[in-house]
């Protein structure tokens, strides 16, 4: 007999706790049915032997054994060991209860008794009558006809006797995680719908149309937790890789997709492994599984990952978990007479691992962490350590990557527009420093908070000297360098990386360089010195110079188009009524 009972129709604020309690009440009367049953399948047993014995008393017969009538069996001999073993087994695997009653002809009283000791109570574990049955916030999972009733359907029965009419719930479909329908196809933005944290990601997209490395982060989350489901064995293939790489870009257009999957490959002869934001995070997540005792070992990952070398002839032994740990020691222990090629794949590869720490909330003084993470990488502090930072940053802003070259003369020209209209003068025959350095006169001197002593009012020759600082000889360096780190220090500030331009004046300089860790590293431009600062402050999380905030805060917003939620000072800076202006009318 099939019966089907509709409790409500579907939509998406649907209080889940309705459906649950209604799922209850459904149950529990099928329960209370069965119970009635059972009662009176005992009634009628006790009569007919109450009728047997009249009958044996009204034959005279004073032996029971002469009476031939079913042997009762003893429950130790009934249910063995191993009947048993196999039937809470399936219990446990999320086969219903009333099936394995009847499959192992064990009562369901019995059985329910038994798992009931030996599994979680409550809703939402895999306890006795409903194991595949999870509520939560948001339903992992839910089919495209999601706006279907929600119904309980009742298998079919046979009418074979009072004694076997066992209704038998079936869960709604609604909450049932099959795994091979959901690894058919992808629907990224469908799966971040169902996730708080993913309606941000797509809300902030939506506004800004960039995401930064946080918001990725939160997409991989999201993504590979669906994909594992409660597989703790599940083996993710570089074929479904790449199809989660694609499927993001088709909801994220400004996203690239190496940045979340880069299959196996030789380059220049050189084996690299796979990379990419979802590799590192499924990777982490076996580890995870691993230490936590619940994946038995790295065999299926190993399989998996063999597969994906199979035509790069890439050593088992570079495994990337154990890579990633491997290229950070090798970085660690970088010394000068290292080739810079496997050092820029090992950056490459420990990007997230290196700036889960950069990005901890907990660091209050990003500054003073800023000297500690160089000391950490010392490859940062060679002439070609500014590459790496550059690296770091396109991961984080492709989009915003070479902007200030792209759309350096479309921002020049409002620059000027602006200049006239603020009755700031300029020449066409002007260089880009001049034209940056009469940037910074755009902005009136205003108090800034310092972490020590009074407010700082900042002179307009501070403010021009940390967006760039211009020496006539490159001998002064020293000096003007122990004033800025004295000065700084005596407002409870960190020396910030900066730019410097050196020549007799702004139109006849001789050198360009970006100082990063007391360092000057010499660049072929003023505009490229600029980009590399720029670059550097994203990359190693330091802020930029106090008193220059507001000239980096636009042509970070207007010129380069970057958004960091992360950076309260920068949203803060972004809000003066001034910035504001100005990032309205140089926006390019």
């Amino acid at each position: 007999m099939d019966i089907k009972i509709e409790v409500e129709d579907y939509h998406d604020d649907l209080d889940y706790n309705i459906v649950k309690e209604e799922y209850e009440v459904q149950e529990q009367s099928f329960t209370n049915a069965n119970e009635d049953i059972a009662d009176s399948t005992e009634a009628i047993r006790i009569k007919t032997e109450e009728i047997a014995e009249d009958e044996h008393k009204q034959i005279g017969v004073e032996d029971d054994d002469e009476i031939i009538r079913p042997r009762k069996i003893p429950k130790t001999e009934q249910y063995a060991d191993e009947k048993m073993d196999k039937a809470l087994t399936a219990i446990a695997n999320g086969i219903p209860v009333s099936k394995v009653a009847r499959e192992f002809q064990i009562p369901r009283t019995t059985l329910r008794n038994i798992f009931s000791r030996q599994s979680p109570k409550g809703f939402g574990e895999y306890s006795m009558n409903f194991p595949r049955l999870e509520f939560e916030n948001t339903p992992e999972t839910q089919p495209e006809t999601s706006r279907a009733p929600v119904a309980l359907y009742l298998g079919s029965q046979r009418s074979v006797g009072v004694s076997q009419l066992q209704p038998e719930p079936t869960l709604p479909a609604t909450f049932q995680r099959d795994q091979q329908n959901a690894h058919a196809s992808i629907d990224i933005r469908s799966i971040l719908e169902k996730n708080i944290a993913g309606l941000i990601v797509l809300g902030y997209y939506k506004q800004f149309g960039d995401l930064n490395s946080k918001f990725r982060n939160t997409i991989v989350q999201i993504v590979i937790s669906n994909e594992f489901g409660t597989d703790v064995e599940f083996v993710l293939t570089p074929k479904r890789f790449s199809e989660l790489a694609q499927a993001i870009k088709e909801v994220f257009p400004n996203e690239t997709i190496s940045t979340y999957y880069t299959p196996a490959q030789t380059i220049s002869g050189n084996p690299c492994p796979p990379k990419g934001k979802l590799y590192d995070k499924y990777t982490n997540i076996c580890k995870e599984l691993r230490s936590a005792g619940l994946r038995k070992s790295n065999k299926k990952d190993m399989k998996m990952y063999n597969n994906a070398i199979q035509d790069t002839n890439l050593p088992a032994s570079d495994f990337p978990e154990k890579g990633v740990e491997e290229k950070l020691n090798f970085l660690k222990d970088y010394t000068d007479d290292v080739s810079w090629a496997p050092v820029v794949d090992a950056w490459k590869v420990s990007f997230a691992t290196r700036h889960e720490d950069l990005r901890n909330p907990d660091l209050n003084d990003r500054g003073a962490y800023m000297y500690e993470y160089i000391n950490t990488y010392p490859a940062l502090k060679s002439q070609r350590g500014y590459e790496l930072l550059e690296l770091d940053f396109q991961e984080q802003y492709p989009h915003a990557y070479r902007k200030i070259f792209t759309h350096w003369d479309a921002f020049v020209s409002k620059l000027k527009t602006q200049f006239t209209t603020e009755g700031i003068s300029y020449k066409d025959s002007h260089t880009d420093t001049e034209i940056l350095v009469n940037f910074t006169k755009l902005f009136a001197t205003v108090p800034i908070s310092v972490p020590k002593g009074k407010a700082w009012k900042p002179t307009k020759k501070e403010v021009t000297d940390g967006f760039i600082l211009h020496l006539t000889s490159m001998s002064d360096f020293q000096k003007e360098h122990d004033l800025l780190k004295t000065k700084y220090a005596s407002k409870g500030l960190n020396m910030q990386p900066f730019v410097m331009v050196v020549g007799a004046t702004l139109g006849q300089l001789t050198n360009h360089y970006v100082v990063i860790d007391d360092t000057p590293v010499e660049l072929e431009s003023t505009r490229r010195a600029i980009e590399v600062a720029f670059y550097s402050y994203h990359a190693l999380h330091t802020g930029y110079p106090r008193q220059s905030y507001r000239p980096w805060v636009v042509l970070q917003k207007a010129l380069f188009g970057v958004t960091d939620p992360s950076d309260s000072l920068s949203n803060q800076t972004a809000k003066y009524p001034d910035v504001i202006r100005l990032i309205s009318i140089l926006k390019v």
